[in-house]
């Protein structure tokens, strides 16, 4: 949209009673008093002027960037039976209008109706152009300033520089469908509704992602250890989502009382069911086990050694320490340190 800097309009709306003509006026008034150079019949028509040729000639001025058409059930009558002030009017107007689609001079606003019906304010010659409501007190102003900032040129939304193709977009997988899901969720909840209400939701969503994954594990009966990567790699629904998330977080300062607080749901959801695959909690132990120390990796990263500090003292580690398991549950994890699965580098 071209910025105007010294807008000029002309206002069509027609006499309905002695009220609606003081409510036009009114308007008209404010518009002025924002920098709108208004033309109205009521300001510059004088006794013995005639009408039909002031209201072409205001149409049809080049100086006039746009016309403000006030629509009401009695200027669609008038309007479309091209009757009085409003149908002379639209004799002039809808010609530019149909011959012109691309036409955004004249602008339609519903300025009074009479119950809900909006069809009854708006003439057949407008019926397929885009309106402005400004009928209701309750968004009045809202719709106020967008018309202002419209005379003026200046859009109610601006397109941001088109930025590159995600790198993304190539990829294939629902690891990597998750993965977006959760970030982009991330990124629109925290603009609406802030950090904590973003954080809150995310760590819900990864949860939910592990339950989906118990539930694959439901059908696997017994272990096979050349398998052992096969099984792994369906955690990869849960794994990537989250240390993408985590990364994200960095940027935003991560809160070690959250990471700690997730950690101990973990540790519930590894403990609520007896009826849970074993096979499910033995991966499972490796993966918490292997996003816990890559978590640290990534705060350290970022310097944030609160947050280590803060969930080394989890009872995540308490749990781990304790169990008997542990050697062999090392002995499988940190071989997956030289293996293609594992690869911390990438979150650094």
């Amino acid at each position: 949209m071209e910025k105007i800097e010294k807008p000029k309009i002309f206002i069509s709306y027609c006499w309905s009673n002695d009220d609606y003509i003081i409510k036009v006026v009114d308007f008209a008034k404010r518009l002025r008093s924002d920098g709108i150079n208004v033309i109205l019949d009521q300001f510059q028509m004088k006794l013995g002027n005639d009408m039909n040729n002031f209201m072409e000639k205001c149409v049809n001025d080049a100086s006039i960037t746009n016309v403000l058409i006030l629509l009401s059930p009695d200027y669609k009558v008038k309007a479309d039976s091209r009757t009085g002030g409003a149908g002379i009017e639209t004799q002039i107007i809808s010609s530019e209008v149909y011959s012109n689609v691309e036409n955004t001079k004249f602008i339609p606003i519903v300025f009074e109706k009479r119950g809900e019906d909006y069809n009854a304010c708006i003439p057949t010659y407008l019926k397929q152009r885009r309106w402005l409501d400004m009928s209701e007190d309750s968004n009045f102003e809202e719709r106020y300033i967008e018309l202002v900032r419209t005379l003026y040129g200046r859009d109610k939304f601006i397109e941001n520089p088109l930025g590159s193709k995600p790198e993304w977009i190539d990829d294939v997988g629902s690891s990597n469908k998750n993965t977006q899901i959760i970030v982009n969720s991330y990124k629109a909840i925290k603009k609406e509704y802030g950090y904590e209400r973003a954080t809150a939701v995310s760590f819900e969503s990864i949860k939910n992602a592990i339950k989906e994954v118990k539930n694959k594990f439901s059908n696997i009966s017994s272990y096979k250890y050349e398998d052992f990567e096969s099984y792994y790699k369906l955690f990869d629904e849960v794994k990537f989502p989250y240390l993408s998330f985590i990364d994200e977080l960095k940027y935003d300062g991560i809160s070690g009382k959250k990471l700690h607080t997730f950690y101990g749901d973990l540790l519930k959801l590894l403990s609520e069911s007896r009826t849970d695959s074993p096979i499910f909690k033995t991966y499972f132990k490796i993966v918490i086990h292997e996003i816990f120390i890559e978590t640290i990796a990534l705060l350290w990263n970022a310097h944030n050694f609160e947050s280590i500090n803060y969930i080394t003292s989890t009872p995540y580690i308490n749990y781990f320490s304790s169990r008997k398991e542990l050697s062999y549950f090392n002995d499988v994890f940190y071989s997956l340190m030289d293996s293609e699965i594992y690869n911390i580098s990438n979150f650094l």
